[in-house]
């Protein structure tokens, strides 16, 4: 018989799973040999992307596909910003100690965590900034 009327086959994209980014923040009192005052250590999906420490004070890549795809912009940037952050953890150390009447040589600790589920992580990470932020962001606020 004669053909049937033209099939047409329309696919719709599968939408991505979310990636999670996490970065977390430690900071202790009474830093050692080998344990920085500060440090902060980022991860995608549960892998290491990058650190920061007080000893180094530089943010340095922690996956060879981050370093092949960030320029030292983006480093330079992301070390500011940690920096930033380590100076508000040793003045929150400073208040607790205060507070709770401790000197500088007992140990305490104050970690923080913060992160969000984006489709595209590597929106996280660009140069120039993203006109689509991550829509769920979060932070976990240090335990009492």
């Amino acid at each position: 018989g004669p053909p049937g009327p033209p099939l047409l086959l329309l696919a719709a994209p599968v939408p991505a799973e979310p990636h999670s980014l996490r970065y977390f923040y430690t900071a202790v009192s009474d830093p050692s040999p080998g344990v920085p005052q500060f440090m902060s250590v980022g991860y995608v999906d549960g892998h290491l992307i990058d650190r920061y420490d007080s000893e180094t004070r530089r943010d340095e890549p922690g996956a060879g596909w981050i370093a092949a795809n960030m320029d030292q912009q983006y480093w330079d940037r992301q070390t500011e910003t940690l920096q930033g952050i380590e100076q508000v953890f040793r003045m929150g150390l400073d208040a607790l100690r205060e507070r709770y009447n401790q000197s500088r040589g007992e140990n305490g600790w104050a970690p923080r965590c913060s992160g969000c589920l984006v489709p595209h992580p590597e929106r996280c990470f660009q140069t120039q900034p993203s006109p689509l932020p991550p829509q769920c962001c979060s932070e976990t606020p240090v335990p009492e």
